[in-house]
């Protein structure tokens, strides 16, 4: 894919409100993805945006529960509303859908469950907390 780059002096020109019009780009036919070569890009796709198993709540859902988006005011906010919950690897509150369901004790063995998963995974990479 042939890119072309901006004129002599586009960007100061660009900084001072007189730009040109950019260039028009060519048709592109190739595909639209990116490979680095190395895994499939399927693979880099789910790193980049793991997938939340289907009982436990969305971070979007989380979020609108709580009212908040930084994941320390959501465990302080679920904490007030009794909900059980286990904090994630970088610190997301992980919601069982049981506990909003209203299946209290299904919720706590979910939540002891995570609790002991995280508990190996910190073990195993040397932070045993």
């Amino acid at each position: 894919m042939a890119v072309p780059l901006p004129p002599f002096a586009y960007w100061p020109a660009l900084k001072a409100g007189e730009a040109p019009p950019p260039p028009v780009l060519a048709p592109h036919n190739g595909p639209n993805t990116f490979s680095l070569g190395g895994p499939s890009d399927e693979v880099l796709t789910s790193w980049a945006k793991p997938a939340r198993h289907e009982s436990l709540l969305s971070v979007e859902d989380v979020a609108i529960l709580t009212g908040r988006n930084r994941k320390s005011l959501q465990c302080d906010a679920l904490r007030l509303m009794r909900i059980p919950f286990a904090v994630g690897i970088t610190g997301e509150p992980l919601v069982p859908v049981s506990g909003i369901e209203g299946r209290a004790k299904q919720a706590r063995e979910e939540v002891a469950e995570l609790g002991r998963h995280f508990a190996k995974i910190w073990k195993s990479i040397g932070n045993g907390r």
